[in-house]
């Protein structure tokens, strides 16, 4: 494949990916946006940004809390969720590139973008992960045009107690790719006893960090490692995260240790393109709740009194989760149909007027 049709198979793909991360989050699922606006109240004083950066990963929560806002617009939120879902699969095609990586490989540089598409289904994954990550990738980028020990290890001194402050715990990948950059180096050169001194280094870098932050922020060890605003209960921290960390350190290194040759450079790379659509559709799939997705449709419905709407909505299709119904029930009280038209609808017992108490963030509000 010439150099042209390789930087216009490779535009394409990143904007077709856009493209269709647009449609999802516009159209599949636009509830979960309104529903990430409507939690938080994003204040623009002096106060409230110090109360953000004051733990680590602030920034990256501050960030995030600032774009959500524009979630109100389900285009909006769909727009900036493409954007940093492009900056994301960039970021690792130019890491897996400066590896030596075959462009035939390009494809597989959406793989953790993917499984962080996936995680994002999650009513309570915040936007700050996504954020955290850009600025990892980021970091771990500008590593790799520094060719002298001394530039290198002035680089980490200063950016990595900073990258784990302002974005938390994905300073884990920028450590990862130290780690794994300078063993490389160093067993090419055979120098082993260097390679296990930089690796012991940057444990004890680590530490101090940590041990330093616990006398400023009063929170559990495994929290001030930055693990503290990607998902919406601090005490949880999902196993995906730590999977979807580690798929960013691994993977540019393993695309850059595949084969550089093929005969048939154009099929492959497009047999790579429908093998990943074919296993991303029901991985992504996979992390959607639909129920709570219908849910949250007609509670921001109801937040905006289109009770005529959510009438219409139900006509088409009879809600059955009970928060679904509490907002159906509550939109034909308002329009004075709830004694006629009341059982035309699936009911659900006592549910339909007040929900059940759950303890989670949904259920509160129109209840």
């Amino acid at each position: 494949m010439k150099p042209l049709s390789q930087k216009l198979w490779k535009t394409g793909l990143s904007l077709l990916w856009g493209t269709a991360i647009w449609l999802f989050w516009k159209i599949v699922y636009p509830a979960h946006l309104q529903y990430h606006e409507q939690y938080q109240l994003f204040l623009s004083d002096m106060e409230y940004w110090r109360e953000r950066i004051a733990i680590p990963g602030g920034w990256a929560d501050y960030t995030g809390e600032f774009l959500v806002q524009f979630y109100y617009h389900t285009w909006m939120g769909a727009t900036i969720l493409a954007l940093l879902f492009i900056g994301l699969q960039l970021l690792t095609w130019k890491l897996a590139k400066r590896q030596g990586t075959s462009e035939m490989y390009y494809p597989l540089s959406f793989l953790p973008a993917i499984a962080v598409w996936h995680f994002m289904c999650d009513e309570n994954a915040m936007l700050s992960f996504v954020v955290a990550l850009l600025m990892a990738l980021a970091v771990s980028y500008f590593y790799t045009f520094l060719h002298t020990k001394w530039k290198r290890a002035m680089y980490v001194l200063v950016c990595f107690p900073l990258l784990l402050w302002m974005a938390g715990a994905t300073h884990l990948i920028f450590m990862g790719w130290i780690i794994i950059s300078e063993l490389h180096i160093c067993f090419r050169k055979r120098k082993f006893l260097q390679g296990i001194g930089i690796m012991v280094g940057m444990f004890a870098l680590k530490a101090t960090c940590t041990l330093l932050t616990s006398m400023q922020v009063q929170n559990p060890i495994y929290q001030l490692n930055g693990f503290l605003g990607y998902y919406r209960f601090p005490a949880v921290i999902p196993q995906i995260e730590m999977t979807i960390i580690l798929l960013f350190i691994i993977l540019p290194y393993l695309l850059a240790r595949l084969p550089r040759t093929h005969k048939h450079v154009s099929v492959y790379m497009a047999l790579q393109s429908m093998a990943l659509v074919a296993i991303s559709y029901p991985y992504i799939i996979s992390g959607c709740n639909f129920s709570k997705e219908e849910a949250m449709e007609y509670d921001q419905l109801a937040r905006n009194r289109q009770w005529n709407q959510i009438i219409k909505k139900a006509e088409n299709k009879s809600p059955v989760s009970p928060l679904s119904v509490t907002c159906l029930n509550l939109a034909l009280s308002k329009t004075g149909q709830l004694g006629n038209r009341m059982f035309e609808f699936y009911q659900n017992g006592t549910e339909g007027l007040i929900a059940k108490f759950q303890r989670n963030f949904v259920t509160p509000l129109p209840t």
